[in-house]
């Protein structure tokens, strides 16, 4: 993958599409808008951007119309989640949109009681890779 710098990647999307996203923690899934930068630590066959999405990325704040980020806040300890949350919000331009999806406690309990889902799997799922 070439590395074309972020800022870049900003204003191509910008230009293209008149307003651009960012998919933090995008993994393996490509979001179906042409308009969202696919950000990630790891290369994937999707990922636009590598970067770690708890450090400053380099692009101005306030520069973004949307931030996504799926099944992404788990892997990171009560501590941190302030601090990225805050990040994340200085991306979004005034009237922006952040779109969260975490883990939904109550079926991953239930499916754990119901011995349907193992309790390893459901720890990783509430948890993430915390160590």
């Amino acid at each position: 993958m070439q590395q074309t710098s972020l800022k870049e990647l900003v204003e191509q999307k910008l230009e293209e599409c008149g307003k651009v996203g960012l998919h933090l923690g995008c993994g393996d899934v490509r979001l179906d808008d042409s308009s969202m930068i696919n950000i990630d630590i790891r290369e994937t066959d999707v990922t636009d951007f590598l970067a770690d999405v708890t450090e400053p990325l380099n692009i101005e704040e306030e520069s973004v119309d949307r931030v996504e980020a799926f099944d992404v806040l788990e892997h990171f300890s009560q501590k941190e989640i302030n601090a990225v949350l805050s990040l994340w919000l200085s991306y979004l331009k005034q009237g922006g949109i952040i779109v969260l999806r975490v883990p939904d406690l109550i079926a991953i309990f239930t499916e754990t009681v119901k011995k349907k889902l193992p309790f390893q799997t459901a720890q990783w799922l509430l948890y993430g890779g915390q160590a």
